[in-house]
């Protein structure tokens, strides 16, 4: 982190694209902004820590303030250049703590901080810089401002401020004349009280004037706890990004520790993105009670509407429409719904029993009908009538999955699962039908039309279609001989297409996984710990291609996504070093020295896309030298990737950054935009209109083709 001090902004915050590279590339989000808060205050939205502007000075971070000594009485805190950007805030049952909205501003002004002088805040290139402007007439030697928290020394032209965690130096100030840009000699002064200024000579007061020193910082204390990015989703209709996830800090985002509830919040976020990455905040909207609030999923219809599911243990959880207003065990899943364009909640529900209930998939659809589904170990779900199981099965836990219109009523509500453990994982929906994966250990899981029954190992993953009303249309096993405590066999994510084609990826253990059509070989599996796999089924359930991905330690598949150009982008994590890698992201714009080919860390994040066919396009590492592991993955109508997850890692490649170091040694949250390769090979055909992909995940087919593509 910086703090500077300059002269003469003016205008928008602007960012220089990168050059051009091959092969494929990732970018983080660009710098934020600044939230002007309902006490009149301001804060930096920067994810990576968080100042506090107010009339008295600049607090830096938990242990450093600037303060501004004699100031003006006629000193007015202002925002400039007012931003789309909001900032709201839902904190329990209390509707005075619903649907605050900050405006956001591209700079803070302190107005008149001295005759003549104004101050400006404002960030360039992931760096906090303040600006004195000296009017022409005005005194410089009037501006004082103490360190506080800190021992500052002043010795041959450098300021050192020295912190209990952090370090400050600052050279010599910069100043020149705003009309003839002519150098003017300036040096720091300290004053006996330890206040520090400066000492201009040789300094027309005639003319305006810029003092420019540049104060960096050696460490951070911003995003002081731990945080997630659970899920994403892109909104075709507003084009923008939209996030989930949850915090245990009250400094992410702007929040402060006067609006953080709970021991985790959640919130949702909504950035829009360039095309060379950079991003600004549109809105963000924290949500929770007095306990733990977990958003696990959340799903975006082409209308804009936005439904976020997961699991809270807050009894002041807010709601609003709630199908269930009560908080009935110790802990509940919940649903979430927003309109487009808008960061203020439209419904909030429990969804839960007795026990302990968590809602990990949603999906909406068109008319605003959102499918759920997860995991319970309450007896007492409110299931419905006609629901395909009634009662608890049996085991630890069974799973739930069910239906709740637009306005409020719950279609159905169902168990799902046998005598054993069940869970379920993922959901995907088409035309009123649902797609389900998961786990079970159960031997009389529900199953019709299977093309395998229960492999005879500890767990099974499970594909499972339901009928608009809930009926099964085919559900069968999935799995091997492995699947024991440790080493696990299950679906963690399903997407489906306009044909209903599923795909699913997870994680298994089993040296004799069911394969077809593979990209890697069975006994590629019997080198590893664990194996990610990915696997499509046929419309009526049949297997249409099967595959192991992995090296030779631990890898899961967490998530995955189906590009416009029916290609599949899947992302998890490995500790493998040989996990398999091609066109990798390597070094490029803001990303010095990074090879996507090798494992850096002990769990790394990887991605990788398939052709509709199961054969492998590209793949690559993502992080650094802690753990990262890749959680969630969206796309937009060109084929661009977007990927978020978890990371510990402070040397994590970052390019455009919104934030550009890790604020603590703990878990945090990342978000990165990988461009794939444009168009290489193809066949074209033309008696049939046809263009045969070869080697290309995002080429968008058009009828009739007319010309060779490269």
């Amino acid at each position: 982190m910086s703090f500077r001090i300059l002269i003469a902004f003016q205008g928008a915050l602007l960012l220089s694209a990168p050059a051009p590279v091959t092969g494929p590339g990732f970018d983080h989000v660009a710098p934020a902004l600044f939230e002007l808060e309902p006490n009149g205050r301001y804060v930096s939205t920067d994810l990576k820590r968080w100042e506090v502007f107010t009339r008295r000075g600049v607090k830096l971070s938990q242990s450093v303030s600037v303060d501004f000594l004699e100031v003006s009485s006629a000193l007015s805190l202002e925002g400039q250049g007012q931003t789309p950007s909001k900032l709201s805030m839902y904190f329990g049952n209390d509707r005075s703590n619903r649907g605050v909205e900050r405006a956001s501003f591209e700079s803070v002004i302190y107005r008149g901080i001295y005759p003549g002088i104004d101050l400006i805040y404002r960030r360039r290139e992931g760096r906090l810089k303040g600006d004195f402007i000296i009017k022409p007439g005005a005194d410089p030697g009037l501006i004082r401002f103490r360190f506080s928290g800190a021992k500052v020394l002043v010795r041959d032209d450098e300021l050192t401020v020295q912190a209990p965690t952090e370090t400050m130096r600052e050279t010599i100030p910069e100043v020149y004349d705003v009309a003839s840009a002519g150098k003017v000699n300036a040096r720091y002064r300290q004053y006996p009280d330890g206040s520090i200024g400066f000492s201009v000579l040789g300094h027309d007061p005639k003319r305006e004037l810029v003092i420019d020193p540049d104060l960096s910082f050696s460490s951070f204390l911003g995003g002081s706890s731990l945080d997630q990015v659970s899920a994403m989703a892109y909104s075709p209709l507003e084009q923008v990004l939209l996030i989930t996830g949850w915090t245990a800090t009250g400094d992410l985002f702007g929040a402060s520790a006067a609006t953080f509830h709970g021991g985790i919040d959640g919130y949702y976020g909504r950035l829009t993105i360039s095309t060379n990455g950079a991003a600004v905040l549109q809105s963000l909207t924290l949500f929770g009670g007095s306990g733990t609030d977990r958003p696990l999923a959340i799903s975006v219809n082409i209308t804009g509407t936005v439904a976020i599911g997961g699991s809270t243990t807050s009894s002041d959880f807010p709601r609003l429409a709630a199908v269930q207003p009560s908080f009935r065990g110790g802990m509940d899943g919940f649903i979430v719904t927003f309109p487009p364009y808008s960061s203020a909640m439209t419904s909030s529900t429990y969804l839960g029993g007795s026990g302990t209930d968590q809602i990990n998939a949603v999906a909406i659809d068109l008319s605003s009908t959102v499918f759920f589904a997860g995991t319970t170990s309450s007896k007492d779900l409110p299931v419905t009538a006609g629901a395909l199981q009634h009662t608890f099965a049996g085991g630890s836990t069974d799973g739930f999955v069910g239906s709740l219109t637009a306005a409020h009523v719950m279609n159905y509500l169902t168990y799902l699962g046998g005598s054993g453990a069940d869970s379920i994982s993922a959901l995907a929906a088409l035309n009123g039908e649902v797609y389900l994966t998961g786990s079970t250990d159960s031997l009389d899981y529900p199953v019709r039309n299977a093309f395998q029954s229960f492999s005879g190992g500890g767990q099974d993953a499970f594909v499972t279609k339901l009928t608009a009303s809930a009926g099964i249309l085919y559900s069968t096993f999935l799995g091997g001989n492995g699947g024991y405590s440790g080493s696990p066999e299950m679906g963690n994510a399903i997407t489906v297409n306009s044909t209903g084609e599923v795909f699913i990826t997870g994680i298994t253990s089993s040296p004799n996984f069911p394969i077809l059509n593979s990209a890697q070989a069975q006994t590629t599996f019997n080198f590893g710990i664990t194996d990610a796999f990915l696997a499509k089924f046929t419309p009526a359930g049949g297997l249409a291609f099967s595959t192991y991905w992995g090296g030779t330690a631990w890898d899961q598949g967490n998530a995955i996504v189906l590009l416009p150009s029916g290609y599949i982008a899947v992302g998890g994590m490995t500790s493998s070093i040989n996990f398999p890698t091609s066109y990798q992201i390597g070094s490029g714009p803001g990303i010095a020295s990074y090879d996507g080919s090798v494992n850096r860390g002990q769990y790394d994040g990887w991605v990788s896309v398939f052709s509709p066919l199961g054969a492998p396009y590209w793949s690559t590492y993502l992080g650094g030298a802690g753990s990262d592991s890749v959680a969630a993955v969206a796309t937009n109508a060109t084929g661009e990737i977007f990927v978020g997850g978890g990371t510990d890692s402070s040397d994590f490649p970052i390019a455009v950054p919104l934030q550009s170091s890790l604020s603590s040694s703990g878990h945090h949250g990342f978000i990165a935009k990988i461009r794939l390769p444009k168009p290489q090979y193809g066949h074209l055909r033309s008696s049939y209109g046809q263009f045969i992909l070869t080697k290309n995940a995002d080429f968008i087919l058009s009828v009739p083709v007319t010309k060779y593509v490269t």
